[in-house]
Order: C-alpha cells, then structure tokens, then sequence
C-alpha cells in the first residue's frame, strides 16, 4: 500500500499534467479559430490540421484527466482502498506520520491515546478525515504539509498563556484545598490532586473531549518549564509526582528531550 504522501504526491503530479495538457488544447483552439477568421482551407496552419491536432488534443486531455480522476479516487479512500478495509485511517495516518517526522529528525510520539509533537497535541479524526492541533482544526493533511506545521508550532512555545493557566490553577486550588486538607493535618496549603483539578477545570459537558488530559499534562510542563513560578499575588508552585513523590502520577507529559514528567499534586505556598 502506497503511502497518503505518495498517493498525494501522485495527485498532484497528475493534476500538473492535466494542466499542461489543458493549456495544449487551449493553443490548438486559438489556431483554429485564427484559421475559421481567415477562411483558411489551405497552407501551414488550415482548418483541416487544425481539426487533427484539435482531436490529439482532447485525447490527451482525456487520458491524463481518466488518470487524474483515478489518483484523486485513491487518495480519497486512503488507506483502506478496495484491499485493506479494515485498516483505520488514524491508525495509519498516524504511524506515517510519526515514520516521516523520525526521518526527519523530528519526535512525534503516541500518548493517551493522541500524538505528541512538543508542544503541540494532535487529534486524528478518521470519520471527518481531519486533525487538530491543539485547539485548530486542520483539513489540508498531506503529511509533509503538517510536519511543517508542526516544526513552526516548536517555535511557538512562548505564546501559551502561562501566566493565565497559573492563575486558573491557583483558583482551583484554593477551592480544592479545604478538602485535600482534612482532619489529619493543620497544614494549610496541603498538596492537591492533580486530577481534582483537572475535573474543576472540565466540569462543563464535552469540555473533556476538547481539553483532554493530554492538553493538561502538556500545559503543567510548559508551566514547570517556562514559569511564572508565581502567581500575580505572589503565591509560589510547586508540584509533586515529576521528581518521584509518593502517589501513582496523574498526568504526564514527554519533553523535547525524550524524558516524560509526570505529575501527581499541586501546592501553592502563600507569601510570608
């Protein structure tokens, strides 16, 4: 089986030829229309050859729009064709594109069940045969056109709003921190599940399905990474589960690096 970007690739090359063929038939025309305008019945350029490299033309056109339509068909029932029915087309657009992404020197890898190009998340959709990066959705999927993409998003990390989401967290700590507090300890600001936030944070209906835990994991990382380490009234992060705290981690994310953090609780510590 041909690969989406060959099946595209050879699209394209037909649709050129098409072209090409189109612009012969388009000059064949205008000779023969000079032809009819001067009544010319004889000499280099008549009605007669005109009429002859008029029908070649077309024939051309013919065969190479037959083989255009032909090579458009396949790329529209990539992968499965009339062959392999059953094979998925987020499983195989997926596995090319992480093989061209790794000849490429570029990382994508499978997580929760999504791709992963730092810092981008990219959803596979087979029954609209579209992606998502991230929140955008992306209808043009050849994929050396979304590998560009993707290393333009690489350059991209410093325009996540950082300093927002640490204030999202810090509102939904100290919502969740009464009860992370309990009756065993006086501790007040005691660490807080990771995955109680995360629920505070897609509490609306479907907002799961948009925001998943991968789009989480991704943002605590960029946050970890890239601060603020403080939020506006000076209350300072720290988060546990990425260093090896007790507790199985709720979230993880896997760096430019290749090394995975992961990530169990949150805590704020209030200014002095």
């Amino acid at each position: 089986m041909d690969t989406l970007e060959q099946t595209l690739a050879q699209a394209e090359r037909a649709a050129e030829l098409t072209a090409k063929t189109a612009t012969v038939v388009a000059r064949v025309a205008r000779k023969v229309k000079r032809a009819a305008s001067l009544g010319a019945f004889s000499g280099r350029t008549n009605l007669k050859t005109g009429l002859a490299e008029m029908q070649t033309a077309i024939a051309n056109l013919q065969a190479e729009a037959q083989s255009l339509e032909e090579t458009v068909e396949r790329a529209g029932q990539w992968p499965a064709g009339d062959s392999d029915a059953e094979q998925s087309f987020k499983d195989s657009y997926g596995l090319e594109l992480r093989q061209l992404a790794s000849a490429g020197g570029m990382a994508v890898h499978e997580q929760d069940g999504l791709l992963v190009s730092f810092p981008t998340v990219i959803r596979v959709s087979s029954v609209e045969k579209s992606i998502q990066l991230d929140q955008k959705r992306i209808v043009t999927l050849r994929p050396s056109h979304v590998i560009r993409l993707l290393r333009s998003n690489e350059k991209r990390t410093a325009r996540y709003k950082s300093d927002k989401f640490l204030e999202a967290l810090y509102t939904a700590y100290s919502a969740l921190k009464h009860e992370a507090r309990g009756t065993l300890t006086k501790n007040l600001n005691p660490v807080v599940r990771l995955r109680r936030v995360y629920q505070q944070f897609t509490l609306l209906p479907g907002t799961s399905r948009t925001y998943t835990r991968t789009d989480f994991g991704r943002d605590l990382f960029l946050l970890e990474s890239n601060g603020p380490s403080k939020t506006r009234k000076g209350a300072r992060v720290e988060f546990s589960g990425s260093t090896g705290a007790r507790g199985r981690p709720d979230f993880a994310f896997m760096g430019q690096d290749g090394y995975e953090r992961k990530y169990y609780g949150i805590q704020f510590t209030e200014k002095s």
